[in-house]
């Protein structure tokens, strides 16, 4: 994490913002520093080992690989904070170790939660896939050179384009995983934009963080997030909120910290009816199912956003755009999968267009053969009055 971003942080516990960085390990112009203290510290520098405190309220956050974590207590795993911290009284100067001390203590009494649970369930369901560094290069090496080009025609059409992201643009991804959507349709260090990705899984960060060194990732909740209100000119969420127990409050925080005349920009999959009947016909409704997640995975409602945009006076739908219909998904399971074409870009153009034919035509009631999810560009007015 650079220096920069403690200006847009704030405390997920307490919402405080005054923060100080000790640096063990800095990179500063393509060299590594050591052991460097917040006064000594620029702007640009990069800290890969190091650790964030609130002197005022005794609380430390680790950096490691790059990454900031900066969970509220109730969803931290103590275990792992505590590995990140087993040498803090060999490394840090003395003020900064009792603040790691006496966070680790202060957690080490937290009261497990609802919430704190089902986070921690997410951290490590999406963990295991990247686990090491073998299966993380591996997936890089995917991301880097295989484009998926059914998520990313559409991303780019109907949220990248219309966001129109330049130098000045700071962006703040929600649930970002492994950022593969930002580095290839709206790539920072090409715009000059300034990136923050967060997710609630740590190894996703730490693989985030390859694909996008020239961003800053953060592990932390999109219901609580770590960043002070209007830090963001741009919110980002890529199929994110639909796997929060709460969606309207995932929303209404990645507004919160997004600027007056932002954006946020959102693709999720949707609540619709059912092809297929509850316990029946499993096998069929396996065979036109995408993919799996984790259990606690939902879609959103439609109409909870229709509704939260009447409900605030500085909330305006400027794009909306459906998709994923009955007929995708016939064409993109077995045996059409297998053709040799199937991930070409211009396969992918087809048939997105039959799709989006077959969603006009028949389904804009939202009927049960589609469409599955959605595309929204909401814009952030600062009207008075909003909530």
């Amino acid at each position: 994490m650079k220096k920069r971003l403690l200006k847009k942080l704030m405390c997920p516990n307490f919402g405080t913002r005054e923060f100080h960085v000790f640096g063990v390990e800095v990179e500063r112009d393509g060299k590594m520093l050591s052991n460097i203290d917040h006064d000594q510290l620029k702007d640009m520098d990069d800290i890969k080992e190091g650790v964030v405190v609130d002197f005022k309220k005794s609380t430390a956050f680790p950096v490691s690989g790059y990454v900031l974590s900066m969970l509220c207590d109730e969803d931290v795993d103590l275990g792992h904070y505590r590995e990140l911290f087993d040498r803090s009284d060999d490394i840090y100067p003395a003020r900064y170790a009792k603040l790691i001390n006496a966070s680790l203590k202060r957690l080490a009494k937290v009261k497990t939660t609802e919430e704190g649970t089902w986070n921690r369930e997410e951290m490590a369901y999406y963990d295991a896939d990247v686990a090491t560094p073998e299966l993380r290069a591996a997936f890089l090496k995917q991301i880097e050179t295989v484009p998926l080009w059914h998520i990313y025609l559409e991303r780019g059409k109907h949220l990248v384009d219309k966001a129109n992201f330049n130098k000045d643009s700071s962006v703040l991804e929600v649930g970002c995983g492994n950022s593969r959507s930002m580095a290839w349709l709206a790539r920072p260090r090409d715009i000059g934009l300034e990136y923050v990705g967060i997710d609630i899984s740590w190894k996703r960060m730490i693989l985030a963080r390859a694909v996008l060194p020239e961003g800053d990732l953060v592990q932390a909740s999109a219901l609580r997030l770590p960043f002070a209100d209007g830090a963001f000119t741009h919110t980002v969420a890529f199929s994110s909120l639909h796997h929060l127990p709460d969606h309207k409050a995932g929303i209404v925080d990645s507004l919160r910290v997004l600027q007056n005349n932002g954006q946020m920009l959102v693709h999720e999959p949707i609540k619709k009816k059912p092809i297929l009947p509850e316990g029946k016909f499993n096998r069929l409704r396996n065979f036109i199912s995408e993919y799996e997640h984790s259990e606690h995975d939902s879609e959103i409602d439609v109409k909870m956003v229709h509704n939260l945009i009447k409900e605030r006076d500085d909330l305006e739908m400027h794009h909306e755009h459906y998709n994923v219909s009955i007929v995708r998904k016939l064409l993109i399971t077995w045996p059409m999968s297998r053709l040799p074409f199937k991930s070409s870009k211009a396969w992918w153009r087809v048939i997105i267009s039959l799709d989006r034919v077959f969603v006009r035509l028949f389904c804009q009631n939202h009927n049960s053969f589609g469409p599955g999810a959605v595309f929204w560009v909401l814009g952030k007015s600062g009207k008075a009055g909003s909530q």
